[in-house]
């Protein structure tokens, strides 16, 4: 199953990163899918960190580094940018995330207000569900808009 393959990805990546003091969260659709178990459909995994910790995670992973690591602007997304390529996921590696809506540029996702989710034995850094819901608002990502409200809902009823 693809799942499978993903999250062995993703322990690999922690087990490397949890001890290298790294200030980091997991973002977009696989941080989705940890919350709620359910339709994973990512090609990627999204990882944003600050300039350092971009730097940091270039050396840990210089094996593991399929695009250098340079700033970068594509479909109205500017930042400091690299991949990783971990059990043949890719892991997009980003800081200083700026994305421009409707010609004005917004720091979202950011590292301001960090959320932690329990993945087996890590407390992993995670973008909150608002600010993930506000970015898709802005990109008019409406699948992902109704999965988070799905995931939303089930918090308040639980």
């Amino acid at each position: 199953m693809e799942v499978i393959k993903y999250n062995k990805a993703f322990l690999y990546f922690l087990n490397m990163v949890s001890d290298a003091n790294i200030k980091w969260a997991l973002t977009g659709s696989y941080r989705l899918f940890l919350e709620n178990n359910q339709n994973f459909k990512g090609t990627d995994i999204d990882v944003i960190t600050d300039l350092e910790g971009a730097k940091l995670m270039k050396l840990i992973f210089k094996e593991n580094t399929i695009t250098d690591f340079e700033y970068s602007g594509l479909n109205g997304i500017h930042s400091y940018f690299g991949q990783l390529l971990i059990n043949n996921v890719v892991f997009d590696v980003m800081s200083d995330v700026k994305n421009r809506v409707n010609g004005k540029w917004y720091s979202i996702p950011n590292l301001s207000n960090i959320h932690y989710i329990m993945v087996g034995n890590f407390n992993v850094p995670v973008v909150p569900l608002l600010s993930e819901l506000e970015l898709c608002i802005y990109l008019d990502q409406r699948e992902k808009i109704y999965q988070i409200e799905e995931i939303m809902k089930y918090r308040v009823l639980r």
